[in-house]
């Protein structure tokens, strides 16, 4: 499948009755590396999880997650997911609250003093 840059989560969900039953691998299409790649150790229930970037020239190539089963015991894929991450801009939503929150203490503050620079009860 062919992705849009940006970064993304890929979650499998598998079980395997042995920790030699099933390999697994990720590559885009063509390319001459591998993203990464493991063994899919004995687990009733296994996660696997990875976080991948897909870069702008990556995005026009399909994106391969391969399972290879070994023949040894028993490997079952229960489920793929592929799921954009959500980015927050958290420098950002800081760096407003902290700007507001000044604000606000500073109207406060100049709000309870009087012209002669002592504190007032509301006047």
């Amino acid at each position: 499948m062919k992705l849009a840059s940006g970064k993304y989560k890929v979650k499998l969900k598998y079980s395997a009755t042995s920790d030699e039953s099933g390999l697994w691998d990720m590559v885009f299409q063509g390319a001459p590396n591998l993203i990464n790649s493991g063994k899919l150790p004995l687990k009733k229930r296994g996660v696997l999880s990875e976080s991948i970037t897909v870069s702008k020239e990556d995005a026009r190539k399909a994106l391969e997650i391969r399972i290879w089963y070994t023949g040894k015991e028993t490997l079952k894929v229960e489920e793929m997911i592929i799921k954009k991450a959500e980015t927050y801009p958290v420098v950002l939503v800081i760096g407003e609250g902290l700007s507001a929150g000044l604000v606000i203490v500073l109207l406060v503050i100049g709000g309870c003093m009087h012209k002669g620079g002592k504190p007032t009860r509301g006047d």
